[in-house]
């Protein structure tokens, strides 16, 4: 009876159903590197279980060539779908690497870009520095994440929508995620500045005199809110008080809108945010308007004529 042997994976003779391994170097060396799960010999190699492409695997217990591989065979299974997922894995990898390559985001997606990483969205970097967009909102947002997903085509593949349980706000979320793509890094590298222990987002006047019409809506949309006297209010708890000063005298020399920084207490901290007036929040509404009619119903509320 032909074995693999669980470390080497040689075939070997096997006479008892218990054998894992075809010799005891190999259990030592199994049982010694398996608790930092690094493999040693470099000259073995597997096959993806998903996309089956042959990769040089750097754990013992690997069995797919990339994060993105085991995203997609999890994703199959669940869904059970009968397409060959290999094939369509493969097939977007191509497509991707075909846009890294010739494409560049428009000044459109630019815009749904920037207007989600000041809201709800993030730029997700890799260890190798390249970067993605990632975007997530309240399954009770799910057309308008939808209709993101659209703008950003074909950065954004098509299988790329996932739903899970939040441990915030709402019972469900729902989030996609682009390619990753030069464009998406070069904003990454504006957004994000590191601290002891990892990154933080910004905002300064560079950033803030890229934002277009549509990145405002965008950024309405994902944290903001209007009040019975229609005055706006933009949720930027998460910037610094300085911060919101680059804000609000960018809203006024900018736009020529009022704008009013306002403290909110949290378990035990003072936040930030951004209020704007009556007529500021008009003059808003009506720089805006040039995009409100594609916007999905479940967002309409926001938008007061």
């Amino acid at each position: 009876m032909q074995t693999e042997c669980c470390y080497c994976l040689k075939q070997f003779k096997n006479n008892n159903k218990k054998r894992k391994f075809c010799s005891n170097k190999c259990r030592a060396a199994y049982h010694n590197y398996n608790k930092k799960n690094i493999l040693f010999i470099t000259n073995l190699r597997k096959n993806c279980k998903f996309c089956e492409n042959e990769f040089i695997p750097n754990r013992i217990d690997s069995n797919f060539c990339s994060s993105s591989c085991l995203d997609y065979w999890f994703y199959y299974k669940k869904t059970k779908k009968e397409a060959n997922p290999s094939f369509k894995h493969r097939e977007s990898l191509n497509i991707g690497n075909e846009l890294r390559a010739k494409n560049q985001l428009t000044n459109k997606q630019i815009q749904v870009c920037i207007g989600s990483v000041l809201g709800d969205g993030c730029i997700h970097t890799r260890k190798s520095g390249q970067g993605r967009l990632i975007i997530g909102h309240s399954t009770k947002q799910l057309d308008y994440l939808i209709w993101k997903k659209k703008l950003l085509e074909p950065f954004v593949l098509k299988d790329n929508l996932s739903i899970y349980k939040n441990k915030g706000y709402g019972l469900q979320s729902c989030s996609f995620s682009s390619i990753v793509h030069q464009d998406f890094t070069k904003i990454g590298t504006l957004f994000y500045r590191k601290i002891s222990g990892g990154k933080t987002k910004i905002v300064n006047r560079k950033i803030l005199n890229m934002v277009k019409p549509l990145g405002m809506l965008i950024w309405y949309l994902d944290d903001g809110s209007i009040s019975k006297d229609k005055a706006i209010k933009l949720s930027t708890h998460n910037f610094t008080i300085s911060e919101n000063r680059a804000i609000k005298i960018w809203f006024w020399q900018k736009h020529r809108i009022k704008a009013t920084i306002n403290e909110e207490n949290y378990h035990k901290k003072t936040y930030h945010f951004i209020t704007l007036n009556v007529p500021g929040s008009k003059k808003f509404l009506s720089i805006i308007s040039k995009y409100t009619d594609d916007i999905p119903s479940c967002m309409r509320y926001k938008i007061v004529k």
